[in-house]
């Protein structure tokens, strides 16, 4: 984690500006929150003050939302700094539990008291942002296996749709493709199966340049894309 000079923060941090929402998180030094557990009505916001004058710190919920991610987030801050906790607005009542992504062994709850109701949450309009990755260059272990090994990764759930494909004698030719289901935000490790007809035609070569891409679907409907491209050798 970033570290600051203790001596430079110290007036940053005791002139830092009132809370801009209706409670407020504290870390403080080291790697502590001051007030881990905070209440607030429906529709309430809360924000999160880094007062640890070493390390960035934020607040973030364990539990998911529909769409894998977490259902309030403050991102990483560093030292003096603040931000609104993202997404506290919209809880039901209920009793929340978040750690610091940074150090998971700080932990706190939020809890929402009261019989109002919460804001509806805005419609997701945001596409999952995905990349894949070819992870290995050896030719000669793709046909062995008859498999292409792949890591997908996904910030948000999505389905998304892996195809790969190589160009011999000015044609695209395709080799292997899968659908992959991710419930939440990660990565993951699979692999393409080659068909016999597609690992046939790569016996014959040498090296071979490889096209992998991912066309992503969230739960929302929002669609995105990614690709990349590797060439393998024997």
């Amino acid at each position: 984690m970033r570290r600051a000079a203790p001596a430079a923060l110290a007036a940053l941090l005791l002139a830092a500006a009132p809370a801009a929402a209706d409670e407020r998180i504290r870390a403080e030094t080291r790697d502590r929150y001051a007030n881990p557990d905070v209440t607030i009505d429906p529709g309430e916001r809360v924000t999160f003050f880094n007062g640890d004058l070493i390390d960035d710190h934020g607040v973030t919920s364990t539990a998911l939302g529909a769409n894998g991610r977490p259902l309030f987030d403050s991102g990483i801050i560093g030292p003096g700094r603040e931000a609104i906790v993202e997404g506290v607005q919209f809880l039901a009542p209920g009793r929340y539990a978040y750690l610091c992504t940074a150090h998971s062994f700080m932990t706190g709850t939020i809890t929402v008291a009261g019989t109002g109701a919460p804001p509806p949450r805005p419609a997701d309009s945001t596409p999952a942002r995905v990349s894949v990755g070819v992870t290995t260059g050896n030719l000669a272990t793709v046909l062995r296996t008859g498999r292409l090994p792949t890591r997908l990764v996904s910030d948000e759930a999505a389905t998304v749709r892996l195809a790969a494909t190589t160009r011999s004698s000015g044609r695209v030719v395709a080799l292997g493709s899968a659908t992959v289901t991710l419930a939440g935000g990660g990565t993951r490790v699979t692999s393409l199966r080659l068909p016999l007809a597609s690992r046939r035609a790569l016996s014959r070569r040498r090296a071979v340049g490889v096209s992998l891409t991912a066309q992503a679907t969230d739960r929302a409907g929002n669609a995105s894309a990614a690709s990349t491209r590797r060439t393998l050798r024997r």
